[in-house]
């Protein structure tokens, strides 16, 4: 949510530049990206505690990213 905040506070103080939303974008695919890599990890090793919240986690982020990149690109247009 901090995130999104971020780049909607510098998408509305800086229009003309739509760079914000792609690098923000970016940011969500990494963070979603890591935690399925640990969530594998713990899948692999199932000794070790559950993999499900990672993989919550990653959908949560994927589900809130896309909203805010797509309501900033709005926000935009």
């Amino acid at each position: 949510m901090a995130t999104a905040t971020v780049a909607a506070v510098l998408t509305g103080l800086f229009p003309e530049q739509s760079i914000y939303t792609i690098l923000f974008a970016y940011g969500y695919v990494l963070q979603a990206l890591v935690n399925i890599l640990i969530g594998v990890g713990y899948l692999v090793q199932p000794a070790q505690g559950s993999a499900a919240p990672y993989f919550l986690s990653a959908l949560l982020v994927l589900l809130i990213g896309f909203g805010a990149c797509a309501g900033i690109v709005t926000m935009v247009l």
